[in-house]
């Protein structure tokens, strides 16, 4: 079956940056796989952590950022150093279910696509005064509720009109000519670099397709990237849609994204679950959050359409 490279964008990740490896290495990875992470410049422990798990794990490339550059660049630098066409990207606190890759190349080799992702997010929830567990240790009553992706072809319309997208999480089986073809997630995106770069493949009709089953565990209750890019959302998207305006196809999805938000935000923020306590604030202040950031997405497109 054909390779996969395994990337893993990792900043500040000491927690959790072993388990989410091991839950590639230990149970996901077979002959002619190779797993790539880059370390974005952190300032804790995870580079140490790195060079340990070099010494158990030979096989495991570690590149190294000379300053801090953001998820979309670390990305960007796994996906420019992988061997294979074939990537999967794992977020440094997700972790792969055992032999959950193998239905994923099973599904690809019988039907290759650009864009292949598992069918279910499964949230654990992480508590800070425990250690962070294996991925066989993980006490499944604290997986508390899960996001399920209707399984098919997804295309633009998908993005652009609400339909929950594998773009929003960004941990899936990608080719690397896709990627070329698009011209890699945008820096200084942000924390919205996956769905961007799930944005720009849609846009460019990458074929794109939700596996009928399929999970990995996604974890919350960390210092995620999310909930630190959250001051940051302005200047992300500002950074976005420039870029989007230097692409071939940018009138047309331009035109196409400023009339989806009239009544639906992208990015799906009315399908998220208004969890008190996973994103840091009350549902009221949430709202207002998602209000600001709608309002001033349309009025830079307008913007944008005036010059």
């Amino acid at each position: 079956m054909e390779p996969i490279t395994f990337i893993i964008p990792a900043f500040n990740c000491e927690k959790s940056i072993v388990q989410s490896i091991e839950s590639v290495i230990l149970s996901n990875f077979s002959k002619h796989d190779e797993i790539i992470v880059c370390d974005d410049f952190s300032s804790d422990l995870t580079s140490s952590i790195l060079d340990t798990l070099k010494q158990n794990y030979p096989f495991l490339k570690i590149i190294r950022h000379l300053s801090n550059q953001g998820g979309a660049s670390a990305r960007n630098t796994c996906c420019k150093a992988s061997s294979n066409n074939l990537i999967f990207c794992l977020d440094s606190d997700n972790m792969l279910y055992p032999g959950s890759i193998d239905y994923l190349r099973s599904l690809w080799s019988f039907k290759p696509t650009d864009l292949l992702a598992f069918s279910s997010m499964h949230y654990y929830r992480h508590y800070a005064k425990k250690p962070f567990p294996h991925i066989n240790s993980i006490n499944m009553n604290d997986v508390t509720h899960s996001w399920d992706f209707k399984p098919g072809i997804q295309t633009l319309d998908d993005y652009l009109f609400g339909t929950m997208v594998a773009g929003f999480h960004g941990n899936y089986l990608f080719t690397k000519s896709s990627w070329e073809r698009v011209g890699g997630y945008i820096p200084g995106s942000g924390a919205l670099d996956t769905w961007s770069f799930g944005l720009k493949q849609a846009a460019f009709n990458c074929s794109s397709q939700i596996a009928p089953l399929g999970a990995y565990i996604h974890t919350y209750g960390l210092d995620s990237y999310w909930i630190r890019d959250q001051s940051n959302l302005r200047d992300n998207i500002s950074t976005i849609i420039s870029h989007l305006n230097t692409l071939d196809l940018r009138k047309e999805t331009i035109c196409r994204i400023e009339s989806s938000i009239n009544g639906k935000v992208p990015f799906q923020f009315d399908s998220i679950p208004k969890l008190k306590g996973y994103w840091g604030t009350p549902s009221i202040r949430y709202q207002s959050r998602i209000t600001i950031f709608k309002n001033y997405l349309l009025k830079t497109m307008q913007n944008l359409r005036s010059v």
